[in-house]
Formats: structure tokens, sequence, C-alpha cells
């Protein structure tokens, strides 16, 4: 199994027929045709089916294109990576950030890295669980700044706590309940998570309502889009749990915060990565700078409000 043989089979996938995966590799349709039988020959199986609507995949087919697309992204990556130790300002760098890091830090970090690498290509998704672990795991994102319930993350990944969050009970200005001084004056409500898993937000409220003596709301949405989520909880009466320095962000317009008497538990937030595969030099060079920017945030006014502890 060689790696041309996996890019002419990937190319046959994305193209959907062998004159397009010819064209796309710049390679006669005969040579492409010769790579695919090769990898047939060489796993012992049939990969793909060819007819006159085109290229579909077997079931073995199907299970080799998960492998192949993350040996030809860390193949792609090693390449990369040589020349960047050579100076050369390229590659890219995909990561996964929680909504706090993403309002507060990230757009500081953008603006510091771009003054060294201009051509390297950034790729950011919203840091939450659901998203950012299997992203992790795939080779897909280099890393995330996300919120962690515990120090344990798996054997194949590794945390760094940069922070610990203060986290808030949060409802619309106008909200029925906005006077509630006391948890259990919010047990009938619908309350609103963002992730639900090892370490999301609705583990933590869970264990919110467990650690009050109280039954777990009987209402939860479940929501994996953070934008959504705040237009829900703006223009609605579910109330959410989030991190106290979202607050002040413009985006929170309109959401405030309800004083109860029992604080919610705190957020860890850190770096999360793969243990077995070193950064990148670029990947690195960005996440030192989210590293810095996140000290500098956590040490202003806002973040001081924010922070519980930190550990840069």
């Amino acid at each position: 199994m060689k790696l041309h043989q996996l890019q002419a089979f990937m190319a046959a996938v994305e193209t959907g027929s062998i004159r397009g995966a010819a064209r796309q590799m710049n390679l006669s349709q005969s040579a492409l045709t010769k790579a695919l039988r090769e990898l047939e020959l060489d796993l012992d199986v049939s990969l793909i089916h060819r007819s006159v609507r085109g290229i579909h995949l077997t079931d073995d087919g199907a299970r080799l294109l998960a492998r192949a697309k993350l040996i030809v992204r860390q193949a792609d990556l090693a390449r990369s990576e040589i020349r960047q130790m050579q100076g050369v300002d390229e590659g890219s760098v995909s990561i996964g950030v929680t909504p706090l890091v993403a309002l507060t830090v990230l757009p500081h970090a953008v603006a510091a890295f771009r003054k060294k690498y201009k051509n390297v290509r950034l790729h950011v998704v919203e840091g939450l669980e659901g998203i950012t672990l299997p992203g992790i795991r795939q080779g897909k994102l280099d890393f995330g700044i996300m919120i962690i319930a515990g120090d344990h993350v798996g054997e194949d990944l590794a945390f760094e706590r940069w922070f610990r969050a203060r986290n808030v009970v949060a409802m619309r200005e106008s909200h029925p309940q906005a006077k509630a001084r006391k948890l259990c004056d919010l047990v009938d409500v619908e309350w609103l998570a963002t992730s639900f898993g090892t370490h999301g937000l609705g583990t933590k409220l869970m264990g919110y309502f467990t650690e009050a003596g109280l039954p777990p709301p009987e209402r939860v949405l479940r929501c994996e889009s953070v934008l959504s989520a705040l237009a829900i909880v703006r223009n609605s009466d579910v109330v959410t749990f989030m991190p106290r320095g979202l607050l002040d962000c413009p985006e929170l317009t309109g959401i405030r915060a309800v004083d109860l008497s029992s604080a919610p538990p705190d957020s860890s937030i850190g770096i999360i990565l793969r243990s077995d595969v070193p950064l990148s030099p670029v990947a690195k060079a960005f996440a030192d700078v989210l590293k810095d920017k996140t000290a500098r945030w956590c040490a202003s006014a806002a973040g001081k409000k924010s922070c519980s502890g930190l550990f840069l």
C-alpha cells in the first residue's frame, strides 16, 4: 500500500469517476486505473464498483477511505513541517476553540500570529466536546482550547490546564425568574446546554443540581451551536449555564447572570492535543500565541472577574 495509490483511491471517490480522478491528479486514465488495481491486489479486496453511473464504494472501500484520509493528511503535514523547519511560511493550523476563548482571546491571537505567518491557513471550529475531541483524534484538528471536567482525557490525548473559569446561570434580561436567588427556584424551567459528554457543560449542569441536593431538570434543550444557543436564550424563557466572561462580550447583549446564593462549579479550560503526535512548527507557534494572549486576558480587569485560578 503506497501513498500514491491511496491518493488515487481518494481522488476516484472524490470525483466519482476514473476520468475525473486522472484529470485531478494529472495522470493518464490507464495510470490511475493501474494504481487502483495494485491497491486492491495488495489488500486482496475490492474497493470500488464501477458502473455507467460512476464509482461506488464497497464496504471495505468505505473502511479504507477514513484511514486513507488520515494517512494522506499526515504525510502532507510531515512534508509541510519539514519546509516549516526550514523557515518557509506555509502550512495550515486547524483548531477547536471554546466560546469564551473564541470571543475574548482568539481575535488578538490571530492578529499577533499574522505578523509573522501571513500565508499559513487557519481553520477554527466551535470547541464543543462532541466536535473537538473526535476532530483531534482523527487528525482533522491540531489541538483544541476547551473545557475539561478533569485532568484525565484518555491515553491518546494530553491536557494542559491554562485557567479556571467562573460559571454563572444566565437568562434573558426580562425573564420571569430574573429575581430568583436559589437554584431550587429554577428546577421547573427549561435549561439549555451546549455539550453533553465526559467534559461538557451539560454534565456540569447535572452535577450542579446533584450537589445542591436537587433532582436534575426534566427539560433540557441540547444545542451544539453556540450562536443558536445565544439566540434561544435571548428570545425565550430557556435558562443556561456558561462562563462568566462571556457576559462581557457584545454577542451576549440582552442576556444577564442570575444572582444565586450557590454559585455553579468552575470549569477548567486549557489546551488538548494528541499525546502521540507533536504539533507542527506553525501549530505550536499558534498555540504559544494563544497561551500568551490567554494569560494577558486573565490578568486584565475583565479576566480577573471571570477567572478563579491561573495555571499559565
